[in-house]
């Protein structure tokens, strides 16, 4: 029975690796991988099905729990993503604020070059920080590698 266990993994893993596919369902160029490109081949799914009854049927069903569990971490992601710039937001903001606050209270102090130097540095600091997350907000997404 161990013997059949390990026949089937490794036969699961030979499947996968003759498809040459990873677990991911995008292609290598980032875009979303078609249903010919998920599912085997009908002729193969016929094969599949003589040898064992009921694998097709098996196989459509893991490609759409995997495809709600996609969807639900894709959903996820983006609310995520959305908290994480608001947060982003607030902090450059408070910063700003910060910044603005103390030139003024070193202008009151009369160290007007201090004063000058800190919003200088301090909004430079807060452009580039900005101008960064703009530009990997808009980096084309690159395949990180299947879940093995």
């Amino acid at each position: 029975m161990a013997n059949n266990r390990v026949t089937n993994k490794n036969s699961r893993k030979q499947f996968y690796s003759r498809r040459g596919e990873k677990s991911s369902l995008t292609n290598q160029q980032g875009g979303v991988k078609k249903l010919s490109d998920i599912l085997p081949s009908p002729s193969m799914l016929e094969s599949y099905e003589e040898i064992v009854p009921g694998m097709s049927a098996q196989l459509l069903t893991m490609v759409k729990e995997e495809q709600e569990q996609r969807h639900k971490l894709e959903v996820k992601r983006a609310k995520m993503l959305a908290l994480s710039n608001r947060i982003g937001q607030l902090l450059s903001f408070a910063l700003a604020m910060a910044i603005i606050y103390f030139a003024m209270f070193f202008m009151r102090q009369n160290h007007t070059e201090l004063a000058v130097t800190l919003i200088i540095c301090g909004f430079a600091f807060l452009t580039i920080v900005n101008l960064a997350a703009i530009y990997e907000g808009k980096k084309p997404k690159s395949n990180r590698g299947g879940n093995a």
